[in-house]
């Protein structure tokens, strides 16, 4: 017995199959946007088949094999997957309307450019046929008059292809129609339409309430698949021309103005036109040399249309100059002001510099540092698009790339724009060095200002702070009291990035600029945190807090560069 039933039972799974495919399912229904309208030209996939909506939304696919199906819709070229799943069984069929998701909704709207509801009132000649509902009932047989045995009918054949413009680019969302079947252009511009008699049709192309008929002709045989590619007409393209100008307004010749996979150079005077663009929404790029500006402008394409689109050159697509200034002992120099094109620029503490959106042509350079200026230092051409490596030199000795010596017993800051006695008040410059002791002060009795000299601020004397093992200016270590310091051990307190055991940063000052400089001097602002108290400059270890008003301390002074 359990031989016979599992026999049994393999039967019947073998003849259920055969029953499937005997007798398979067929899916009809409509699909509607967000507003209830019809929508045609929607792609609808069910069980490896897949189908266009007709100008009524309306949609039929037949021999689906019974079981759960995935339902995935297609718009111009954006798919959504597993919009519904549904069971069919066999034999069966199945109406299911559906709703565009907001994904292709937005996309009917934003792409299109035509309202929803003119388009699907837009009469035609063409009916969407309900493949179930064309089954008649077989009409009882004459048995006097049997019927003459007719020939089988003819196997259907069917049609693919891709659709191309002018310059070979695939195009989307085209509606492609014969022998009164229709699909949609995928994203690669591939279609495909099945279950075509053996017949020579006519081509037609629709988009939106635009169609051309008759754009080719096709011969299908039976049982077989014709590959038949197509060119978009110019009645469903678009056009864009315009003029390239820099932020002058001058034409530009020769940018690269870039349509997806299109591509044009500007000629005189800086024109550009593309023909022949696929209907939709279109990004315009910009490539100048070595440089590329992305999604300068976007733009809508409608069937027929010829867009005028003048566009400016963004900055970043202009010329540019960057390099290095040094002095004549070959240091980079600091604080200069380049100029080059009506445009200017200040190096860095290295020594660099950058300027943009420089103009094409000859450009001539010239450098400034305090009230001196090198006229023609340098003469470039400037193309757009490219930028130029140049260093530069300066016929000055700076010390660090940063002051200059005066020859006075003076030091200019090129950076901060202060001009420091090298020696404190009551040393005596000898040429090259400092001689004697400085002067002590208690606050109260600092000297006034005498023939633009003054006592420092904070922010300024702060500027006096380096630190040789980085190469940094200004840094320092705010402490609230002098007593502090006592408090903190070693591995505590930073100067210049290391620790003060055994460092070679101390003092934290240029020595080859202020030779024999104290260890503290005082400013002339007062530490508001507590009363009697003002803030001077440490150069043990880099600090800056406040001090006692009737302590004795140095004094550095300070005036405006000249």
């Amino acid at each position: 017995m359990g031989l016979l039933n599992s026999v049994f039972t393999f039967l019947a799974r073998k003849i259920i199959d055969l029953l499937k495919k005997s007798c398979p399912g067929t899916l009809v229904g409509t699909v509607r946007d967000s507003n209830g309208n019809a929508v045609f030209g929607v792609e609808v996939t069910a069980g490896g088949k897949r189908v266009c909506t007709a100008r009524s939304g309306r949609y039929v696919i037949g021999d689906l094999p019974p079981g759960t199906l995935q339902i995935n819709l297609s718009f111009f070229g954006k798919t959504e997957t597993n919009i519904e799943q549904v069971s069919i069984g066999a034999g069966q069929k199945l109406e299911l309307d559906l709703e565009m998701p907001a994904s292709l909704d937005s996309k009917l709207r934003s792409t299109s450019g035509f309202d929803p509801v003119q388009i699907h009132s837009v009469s035609h000649d063409r009916t969407v046929l309900d493949p179930v509902s064309l089954v008649q009932p077989a009409p009882t047989p004459n048995l006097l008059f049997p019927p003459v045995p007719s020939l089988p009918p003819a196997e259907p054949g069917s049609l693919t292809g891709v659709l191309r413009d002018s310059d070979g680019n695939p195009v989307a969302g085209i509606e492609v129609t014969i022998g009164g079947k229709s699909a949609c252009t995928a994203k690669s511009g591939k279609y495909a339409i099945v279950d075509l008699l053996p017949n020579t049709y006519k081509i037609d192309l629709s988009f939106g309430n635009k169609t051309e008929k008759n754009v080719a002709q096709a011969l299908i045989q039976s049982e077989q698949t014709l590959e038949k590619d197509l060119r978009l007409p110019i009645s469903l393209s678009g056009t864009i021309a315009g003029i390239i100008r820099d932020s002058a307004g001058n034409p530009v010749v020769g940018a690269e103005v870039i349509i997806g996979s299109r591509k044009t150079l500007t000629g005189k005077p800086g024109k550009y036109v593309f023909n022949d663009l696929p209907i939709g929404t279109l990004q315009i790029d910009l490539s100048l040399g070595d440089k590329t500006e992305k999604k300068v402008e976007q733009f809508l394409i409608q069937p027929g249309q010829t867009l005028e689109k003048n566009l400016r050159l963004p900055i970043f697509l202009g010329g540019a100059i960057t390099g290095i200034v040094r002095c004549s002992n070959n240091n980079p120099a600091s604080g200069i002001t380049v100029f080059a094109g009506g445009k200017t620029a200040r190096t860095d503490k290295h020594g660099k510099y950058l300027i943009n959106d420089l103009p094409p042509g000859l450009v001539q350079m010239d450098l400034l540092y305090l009230d001196q200026k090198e006229g023609n230092v340098e003469q470039l051409l400037v193309k757009l698009g490219q930028t130029l490596e140049q260093d530069l030199r300066v016929a000055i000795a700076l010390i660090r790339g940063r002051y200059l010596d005066n020859g006075d017993g003076t030091v200019t800051d090129l950076v901060n724009k202060l001009r420091w006695k090298r020696c404190c008040e009551g040393q005596v410059w000898t040429g090259t060095t400092c001689k004697g002791e400085a002067t002590k002060y208690q606050w109260e009795d600092l000297p006034k200002p005498s023939n633009g000299w003054r006592v420092p601020t904070i922010e300024e004397a702060k500027t006096l702070l380096y630190c040789r093992s980085t190469g940094k200016w200004g840094e320092s270590l705010s402490v609230t009291k002098d007593s502090d310091l006592s408090k903190l051990s070693d591995s505590k307190i930073c100067v210049c990035g290391k620790n003060i055991s055994g460092t070679n940063d101390s003092p934290a000052i240029d020595q080859d600029i202020f030779i024999n400089a104290p260890l503290w001097i005082w400013t002339a602002s007062e530490y508001e945190q507590i009363d009697g108290e003002a803030w001077i400059v440490g150069f043990v270890v880099g600090y800056v807090g406040g001090n006692v008003k009737g302590s004795n301390g140095a004094v550095r002074v300070v005036s405006s560069s000249r």
